[in-house]
């Protein structure tokens, strides 16, 4: 990967955040219709920049990360348990998958793009731009922790740990407390509710993931060898 891809890849990420931040501190104080407007031009800038001619992968990994938004729409829309206070399903999964074979922007593109397209076409409650920074976080979080604890193999242990990571910081984390401001549902209770839960879900979504990687279905878009297998790789 040449320089300028790697300075044009940061940027886009450098983009999401500064989107995510300006989520947070305009809600509230601008109409919600008109934040999706700006979420959806920013983030179709975002998009032109990250696949700009030179990017390698082109339209074949837009194609993918296509696929696995439609497919965690499906999943957390249509095959999960959802109320207001938690979703049961495994509609992170092409979420965090995005994450870690693409990278964090790819990952967090994923994230946005299904948490927009399913509040706005299947979803009773409509779209929440500051709920929307969860998703984006947890499609970037994998991608930015590969480096560091998935850089040489992939065990159950490191997968988990990235996993629980990105629960930690979103779905117990930031998604409990923008319930608690929304709802007024008290912090405590959703904790004790969520923690639990959530908990159980990273140990699923890290058991689907690893039996993924472990029949060797990612081998070839580039994510690491399992741990132990190395030389068969």
């Amino acid at each position: 990967m040449s320089e300028f891809t790697k300075k044009r890849r940061i940027a886009a990420l450098i983009g999401l955040v500064i989107l995510a931040a300006a989520n947070f501190l305009l809600w509230g104080k601008v109409e919600q219709g008109h934040l999706i407007i700006v979420d959806a031009v920013v983030v179709s800038l975002l998009v032109l920049l990250f696949f700009a001619k030179g990017y390698s992968g082109g339209v074949k990994t837009l194609v993918v990360l296509a696929f696995l938004t439609a497919l965690s729409v499906v999943l957390s829309r249509l095959l999960s348990l959802n109320t207001h206070n938690v979703r049961v399903g495994l509609g992170n999964v092409p979420i965090l998958l995005a994450g870690l074979l693409y990278g964090p922007f790819a990952g967090a593109l994923v994230g946005f793009g299904a948490d927009l397209a399913g509040a706005l076409l299947l979803s009773s409650f409509g779209y929440m731009p500051l709920m929307g920074i969860s998703p984006l976080l947890l499609g970037a979080i994998p991608g930015l922790l590969k480096p560091i604890l998935l850089r040489k193999s992939v065990s159950p242990l490191r997968l988990g740990a990235v996993i629980f990571c990105a629960q930690i910081i979103t779905s117990i984390g930031w998604t409990s407390y923008c319930i608690y401001l929304l709802y007024g549902t008290p912090l405590r209770e959703l904790l004790l509710i969520r923690i639990p839960l959530y908990v159980a879900m990273a140990l699923m979504e890290t058991a689907v993931i690893w039996l993924m990687i472990r029949g060797g279905v990612f081998r070839a878009q580039g994510l690491i060898p399992v741990k132990g297998k190395e030389k068969q790789a």
